[in-house]
C-alpha cells in the first residue's frame, strides 16, 4: 500500500488522501454513527427526544461548528507550520507526513486537537442534533478507541520521526483535554 501510495505524484497523492479524509471523516463515519445510533435507540427503547427541539438545534450547531473550526485550525497548522498533511492512516503515509513537530497553536494544549475535534463532532454534535442518546453515550467509547490508535500507532511514529522533541511535548501535553487554569508554558 505505501509503495502505491508513493508511486504517485505528489498532486495525485494530495487528491487521493484528501478524497479518503473526507470520504471517511465527513460521509461515511458520520452516516454510520447516526444510523447505528438511531438503531441502538430503538433497540434500547432510549427516548425519542434527549434534548427537545429546537433548543437540540441551539445546542448542536454551535458544537459542530466550533469543532469543524478547529478541524480546519489544526489542518491548516499540519500544511503551513509543519510543512506536510494530515493523512498517515495505521502507519501508511497517504499523503506526505509533517516535516516540522507543531507544538503551536491547537496543539499548544493538546496533543491531538483534530481527533478530539472529530470525536465531540461526531459523538456530541451529532448525537444532540439526530436527539441520539445512545450517540452520545457512545463517546467516551469513541475517545477510549482513539487512544488506543494514537498509543499503538501514531505515538510510536511521531516518536520515530521527531524524537526526543515529541518525547517532551508528549510528557507536556495532554492527549486530548487540557486544563485551561494551567499556567501557561
Amino acid at each position: 500500500m505505501q509503495r502505491f501510495f508513493h508511486s504517485l505524484g505528489i498532486k495525485h497523492r494530495l487528491i487521493v488522501s484528501y478524497t479518503i479524509v473526507i470520504t471517511v471523516y465527513v460521509v461515511a463515519m458520520p452516516a454510520i454513527a447516526i444510523v447505528l445510533g438511531d438503531l441502538l435507540d430503538r433497540v434500547l427503547n432510549h427516548p425519542s427526544s434527549v434534548v427537545p427541539p429546537p433548543y437540540n438545534y441551539v445546542i448542536a450547531i454551535p458544537i459542530i461548528t466550533l469543532c469543524w473550526a478547529l478541524i480546519i485550525w489544526t489542518s491548516r497548522s499540519i500544511v503551513i507550520i509543519g510543512k506536510g498533511h494530515p493523512a498517515e492512516i495505521f502507519k501508511v503515509e497517504v499523503s506526505p507526513v509533517t516535516q516540522h513537530l507543531v507544538v503551536v497553536g491547537p496543539y499548544h494544549r493538546i496533543r491531538n486537537p483534530m481527533a478530539t475535534a472529530n470525536v465531540t463532532y461526531m459523538f456530541i454534535g451529532l448525537g444532540l442534533l439526530t436527539n441520539s442518546l445512545s450517540m452520545m453515550l457512545f463517546y467516551p467509547v469513541a475517545l477510549l478507541i482513539a487512544f488506543l490508535y494514537f498509543k499503538v500507532f501514531e505515538e510510536p511514529a511521531m516518536i520515530e520521526r521527531f524524537g526526543s522533541e515529541y518525547a517532551e511535548y508528549r510528557v507536556k501535553t495532554p492527549m486530548f483535554f487540557s486544563s485551561f487554569s494551567r499556567a501557561k508554558r
